[in-house]
C-alpha cells in the first residue's frame, strides 16, 4: 500500500500540471486564491478514490483482512455476512469448505442472481457464487453455497472506503498514479481546462479500462 498525506495529494497534482506547462495561476481567477485549489483537490479524493477501487482490475487490489467476521449459513446452505460500514470493496471471500474464491461478485438486479434461486444452477462450494445485496441492515454479502451448516469463514479481504475526516489516503501501489491522475481530472474538469480529458484518459488506462 501507498500513503498520500493530504499535503503530498496536493502536491502530486501540482507536479502533473507542471509536466504539461499548466500551472495552477491559470486556472485561477483573481477573485480566487491557492486555498481555492487546495480545496478542490480535496473534495475531490473521495471521488478518485471510489473510481479507481471500483475501476482496477483484481490483481491489482490490496485490501484488510476482517475474518472475525459473524457469518450466518441458512436452512438452504446460503451464507450471509452483514458488511463492514467502511466497506467499498471485497478482494477475496472464502469459506472453510470452499477450494477457491469467486473472482467476481454479482449484484441482486443480475441475471446470475435470478439463477441463484435454482437449485440446478445455483452456485456450489465446489463453484461458488457471491452476491452483493442491500436490506434493512445496509449492505451484505450472500455467498452459494456452503457445504455444510457450520462452514466457517477462511477468509475476508476487503477495501474500505474513504471519508473525508481522514488525514491520509492508503491505495495499493499499482493504482497511485491513476489516483492522482484522476485527482488531476476532476480538478481541471472544475476549472473547465481541456486537460482534463487528457487526464481521464490517462488514468483509465493505467486501470487497463481503455
Amino acid at each position: 500500500m501507498k500513503t498520500f498525506s493530504i499535503s503530498q495529494i496536493i502536491e502530486s497534482v501540482r507536479i502533473k500540471y507542471d509536466e504539461i506547462g499548466l500551472n495552477e495561476s491559470e486556472m485561477i481567477t483573481p477573485d480566487e486564491d491557492s486555498r481555492n485549489f487546495d480545496t478542490i483537490v480535496k473534495s475531490n479524493i473521495s471521488a478518485a478514490f471510489d473510481f479507481v477501487i471500483n475501476g482496477a482490475e483484481l490483481s491489482m487490489l490490496e485490501g484488510k483482512s476482517a475474518e472475525n467476521l459473524e457469518v450466518t449459513i441458512d436452512e438452504n446452505l446460503v451464507g450471509h455476512i452483514n458488511l463492514p460500514t467502511d466497506f467499498l470493496r471485497v478482494i477475496t471471500l472464502k469459506l472453510s469448505s470452499w477450494h477457491s474464491s469467486p473472482s467476481k461478485i454479482i449484484t441482486e438486479d443480475s441475471p446470475e442472481y435470478r439463477m441463484q434461486s435454482d437449485p440446478y444452477a445455483c452456485g456450489t462450494f465446489q463453484q461458488p457464487v457471491i452476491a452483493l445485496i442491500h436490506n434493512s441492515n445496509g449492505k451484505q454479502l450472500e455467498f452459494y453455497k456452503a457445504k455444510k451448516a457450520d462452514d466457517t469463514l477462511a477468509s475476508f479481504v476487503y477495501i474500505p472506503k474513504w471519508t473525508e475526516e481522514k488525514t491520509s489516503v492508503e491505495i495499493p501501489e499499482l493504482l497511485s498514479d491513476a489516483f492522482i491522475y484522476y485527482i488531476a481530472a476532476l480538478t481541471a474538469a472544475t476549472f473547465r481546462e481541456d486537460i482534463a480529458n487528457d487526464f481521464f484518459k490517462i488514468a483509465r488506462s493505467l486501470l487497463k479500462m481503455e
